[in-house]
């Protein structure tokens, strides 16, 4: 087949390969500061480099998505960078100059705030420049929560614990996140890929050289869970706090939408309802075994604002929870709704072997956030 056919063919099955093909503006603006950033020590990726041309165009006979600079991203405020000095792939976005949102990022990392609580899972900041009327702001390059899916009942209550902790020490600092969700909680994932992987096409390795190697499960590698995307919190100095109208996601449902109350409430009690549309969503619709959870969603979900818990009566009752866990059951397979049976036992088999490896390892059956 002549060249030409073959990527007329090209398009019309990807008909967005020659829309790709050109920057948005959005990333027009990272290239053509490349050299600046090349200066402060971080690599963009080949698409961002001046002079940048479409790989995929000089092999009209493959699929584009099989290059690396096919992808981009929805929205390229934020985008991933390579730290020189290290070759670690890290997250720059793009603030304001006076940006209220960096501006409590920073304070709820600050020394006189305790940046080194515990409890404290705001997205770590790594560096901070100015470059023109925009502050550049460093972070490490982190991955969805639930990205590979959790392997045991251990690592989900891991995962909300620390969760529950980190919604209480912001809002003991009067701080209300505004947008609870799965996609704003993300994890540290070095210690599970140490190698790294692509930001945008996580099952492969940065740089698409070959597949991304991940080192074992969250038990085996206990990870941290960081709050991002801090657009739409909010610190509150007075004593009584307004009520406000619930946050609406931009990529709401119908259903969901039409089930959304907007009666303006206590901004903390709707972060509580939130947490609890996210664990419902992300964890007791897709996953069996979960179901003592159901009792504290349900309250979280509660439509009477006030009878919510706090987060500090959601910490407490969710430890009650965990202590009257065995071990046998957090260590139990998470088993998605879905799953067959046949597939059910390839995987409990598997299962079997790697518990007994944790249990000769001494491996924590809930595994704690390291310090990092």
């Amino acid at each position: 087949m002549p060249s030409a056919v073959r990527q007329s063919v090209a398009l019309l099955l990807v008909p967005e390969a020659d829309t790709l093909g050109e920057l948005a503006r959005e990333e027009i603006w990272w290239r053509d500061h490349f050299h600046v950033l090349e200066g402060r020590g971080y690599w963009l990726r080949p698409r961002y480099r001046p002079g940048w041309r479409p790989s995929w165009k000089e092999h009209p006979n493959r699929h584009p998505s099989e290059f690396e600079d096919w992808h981009r991203y929805e929205n390229a405020t934020v985008i991933d960078v390579m730290r020189a000095r290290d070759q670690r792939p890290m997250a720059a976005k793009q603030f304001g100059r006076r940006s209220e949102e960096l501006e409590l990022i920073e304070w709820l990392l600050s020394t006189h705030v305790r940046r080194q609580d515990l409890e404290n899972h705001t997205v770590p900041l790594v560096d901070r420049f100015n470059i023109d009327d925009k502050t550049i702001a460093i972070m490490p390059l982190l991955r969805p929560c639930d990205d590979p899916a959790w392997v045991t009942v251990g690592e989900v209550v891991s995962f909300l614990k620390q969760v529950f902790e980190g919604v209480r020490y912001m809002h003991g600092l009067n701080v209300a996140h505004r947008d609870i969700k799965a996609a704003n909680i993300m994890y540290e994932p070095r210690r599970m890929y140490p190698d790294g992987f692509h930001p945008l096409v996580r099952d492969k390795a940065y740089g698409f050289r070959g597949k991304a190697k991940r080192n074992g499960t969250r038990t085996d590698h206990p990870v941290k869970y960081y709050f991002v995307s801090f657009s739409s919190a909010r610190r509150y100095w007075e004593a009584t706090r307004p009520e406000e109208t619930p946050h609406v996601d931009r990529k709401v449902t119908i259903g969901e939408l039409e089930q959304l109350n907007d009666t303006p409430a206590d901004p903390f009690t709707i972060d509580i309802k939130c947490l609890g549309t996210m664990v419902r969503t992300t964890i007791l619709m897709k996953y069996r075994g979960v179901s003592f959870l159901a009792p504290l969603v349900k309250d979280m979900l509660q439509e009477n604002a006030s009878k919510r818990p706090t987060a500090t009566d959601l910490v407490r009752r969710f430890d009650a929870l965990e202590g009257a866990l065995t071990e046998r059951q957090l260590r139990a397979r998470l088993v998605p709704v879905y799953e067959g049976p046949l597939l059910g036992i390839c995987r409990g088999i598997r299962h079997t072997f790697r518990t007994m490896r944790w249990k000769r390892r001494g491996m924590d059956p809930a595994p704690p956030a390291p310090v990092l």
